[in-house]
């Protein structure tokens, strides 16, 4: 007999030998192995059936749960935005019910705002803190409302912290308002050095300067007026209206250094 067959029995053997082997040991532990695979199949269905027959009719639900106490939320309404209105629910009850959903998350980061603007700071910070997202404003913005409730409290340098946390975001709204916010705070505190440091790192471009007018749909002296307490930057943000006109004003300035006029000329400037 030749090598080569030789080899080839050998293999032949092997394989036998490992086929028998895997037999006796699926007679010996068929129960277990059964019990294995109900166990994977129950996990795998059970979690099927708890996202598709339960979480997204919860979901949808809260969903529409929601929508009036934001309604109430956009008309600073904030009381009742937290509350309900007997009719339908508040933040503070969709937290409560729907914790787990969406719309349930998403509570925590209106109820923290709300709690902001009706002098709660410490509540405020509770419901932010506690609030998780993975939407890059909406992180930025609930860090820096974080530090606006602690610049209230008294609490400079855990402002800071926050300020500084919103701004790591790079979010190209929000990193430059909590920039020009930790600045202002620093300057207060007397740091004017560092003051000049966070606000020469403001991220000025004219990608920032088209959203901020296509978010206003208008000029930035609008802001001024009557209308602006509708106006969502004043909610989400804290800025007084002379804040945040100096803040659009030192955009416009910073960006039509480095544009030429006619780029300049497809924005309203403002006036002196």
């Amino acid at each position: 007999m030749s090598k080569k067959e030789n080899t080839a029995e050998n293999n032949l053997e092997n394989v036998e030998h490992a086929l028998g082997r895997t037999e006796r040991f699926i007679e010996e532990n068929q129960k277990n192995i059964t019990i294995i695979v109900l166990a994977i199949i129950i996990v795998v269905g059970g979690y099927w059936a708890y996202k598709k027959l339960y979480m997204e009719p919860r979901n949808a639900e809260a969903q529409q749960s929601i929508f009036h106490a934001q309604n109430y939320f956009s008309n600073d309404e904030f009381q009742t935005a937290l509350d309900g209105d007997g009719m339908s629910p508040g933040f503070l009850e969709l937290i409560d019910d729907y914790g787990n959903t969406q719309a349930g998350k998403l509570s925590k980061y209106y109820a923290g705002i709300s709690y902001l603007h009706l002098g709660e700071f410490e509540l405020a910070i509770d419901y932010l803190k506690d609030f998780k997202t993975d939407n890059e404003e909406l992180g930025a913005i609930a860090n820096g409302a974080i530090g606006d409730a602690n610049v209230e409290l008294g609490n400079q340098e855990e402002a800071l912290k926050w300020y500084t946390r919103a701004i790591k975001s790079e979010n190209e709204i929000a990193a430059p308002f909590y920039s020009l916010k930790k600045g202002i705070l620093l300057e207060e505190m007397g740091n004017n050095s560092e003051a000049l440091e966070a606000t020469s790192l403001l991220k000025i471009n004219m990608r920032t300067v088209q959203k901020l007018v296509k978010l206003t749909n208008t000029s930035p002296e609008f802001l001024c007026n009557r209308s602006f307490k509708s106006f969502s930057f004043k909610r989400l943000f804290g800025f007084s209206e002379q804040s945040l006109l100096f803040l659009i004003r030192f955009l416009w300035q910073q960006v039509s250094k480095t544009y030429h006029l006619t780029m300049k000329n497809r924005f309203l400037q403002p006036t002196t």
